[in-house]
């Protein structure tokens, strides 16, 4: 993981990747922000060696390749893998059955959009500021 790399979000819907960007940049963090539409270019994007993300933020129900699909091809490639990025679900449905199937593919975070913009930056703050002190194999 690397704390100075990119946050990736993940979504198909446009207002919500705009949300989600004005969010993350309005916590005043100098992470860059990739936003990505759809997970067949934020596979292509993941694979450039030149990346290295601080983490991952996806969404579930997105057409080509859910989000599910996308995870598990980035814990089949050795390389991905072995970047140790955070991996988190942001998604409007939270049945029991969503999250136990995200929790399988060791996601390392699953959370319903909240509706609520101050509620959301808030629970985005401390999501980053969790994953800056958390130790992992790989520190940068």
């Amino acid at each position: 993981m690397n704390r100075n790399g990119e946050i990736i979000v993940i979504d198909d819907d446009a207002d919500d990747r705009e949300i989600m960007g004005e969010l993350l940049g309005s916590l005043g963090y100098t992470n860059k922000i990739v936003l990505l539409s759809d997970s067949e270019t934020a596979l292509d994007y993941l694979k450039n060696a030149n990346v290295k993300p601080f983490m991952v933020i996806s969404d579930i129900n997105m057409p080509k390749m859910d989000g599910y699909q996308l995870r598990d091809k980035v814990l089949e490639d050795p390389e991905l893998a072995e970047k140790c990025i955070p991996y988190l679900f942001f998604t409007t449905s939270g049945s029991p059955e969503t999250v136990s199937s995200a929790y399988k593919l060791s996601v390392h975070g699953f959370f319903q959009k909240i509706n609520d913009y101050k509620m959301f930056k808030e629970a985005l703050q401390k999501i980053i500021e969790y994953w800056q002190i958390a130790d992992t194999p790989i520190r940068g």
